[in-house]
C-alpha cells in the first residue's frame, strides 16, 4: 500500500489522529485533499502553522474555523499558540472536521500542554469522523506518550512529474 492508501483506510475506519512524516507538506496536503473526492467540497480543511495560527483552506474549513475561535472568545492570533489551537479544535460541533499541523515535532518535546492537547482530540474527534493531521519531517519519531494513539504514516519523496501537476498554493 501507498501512502494515500493507508490514509483512505485509516479515514475509512474512523482513525482519528495521523502523524505523516513527509518530505513536501503542501504535496501531502493536496494529496489528502485529492483523496477526499467530491466530499472534499463540503469537509471542513484546515491547516496551522506557527507563524500564521490556524486558518480554513477550503470555504468550509473557513467558515468552520471562524465559529471556533469566536466560540472560543479568543483573537485569530492566538491560534499562533499549538496548544491554544488544539484546545479551539477540540470541538466536536464540526463533523468532518480534517486539521493539518505543521512542524508539530517542533513544539511536543518542550511544551507538554502539545502532546496533551493532541492526545484529548482523540476521542471527540473519533466520535465524529474528524482528523488531526501531524505533518512532520522524514524520520521524525512520536513522543511515547502519542505511540499507542497516534497512526504514523511516512510518505514518499514526489515525482518530477508529481510536483508538475500539483498546484503549491496551500
Amino acid at each position: 500500500m501507498n501512502f494515500l492508501q493507508h490514509f483512505v483506510s485509516a479515514r475509512g475506519c474512523g482513525t482519528p489522529i495521523v502523524k505523516v512524516n513527509t518530505p513536501d507538506t503542501v504535496s501531502t496536503i493536496s494529496a489528502v485533499m485529492k483523496s477526499l473526492g467530491k466530499a472534499e467540497a463540503v469537509t471542513p480543511l484546515a491547516v496551522w502553522d506557527a507563524i500564521n495560527g490556524l486558518k480554513g483552506i477550503n470555504d468550509e474549513g473557513t467558515k468552520v474555523v471562524i465559529k471556533m475561535i469566536a466560540a472560543s472568545g479568543l483573537d485569530k492570533d492566538a491560534t499562533t499558540n499549538l496548544p491554544i489551537t488544539l484546545q479551539i479544535a477540540n470541538n466536536p460541533e464540526f463533523e468532518n472536521f480534517i486539521l493539518f499541523v505543521r512542524n508539530p515535532h517542533l513544539f511536543w518535546d518542550n511544551d507538554p500542554l502539545v502532546i496533551q492537547g493532541v492526545w484529548n482530540c482523540r476521542d471527540p474527534y473519533k466520535a465524529n469522523g474528524m482528523m488531526l493531521i501531524l505533518l512532520t519531517p522524514l524520520g521524525t519519531l512520536l513522543p511515547p506518550d502519542l505511540n499507542s494513539d497516534v497512526l504514523s504514516l511516512e510518505e514518499a519523496l514526489p515525482t518530477r512529474t508529481e510536483i508538475r501537476s500539483e498546484e503549491h498554493t496551500v
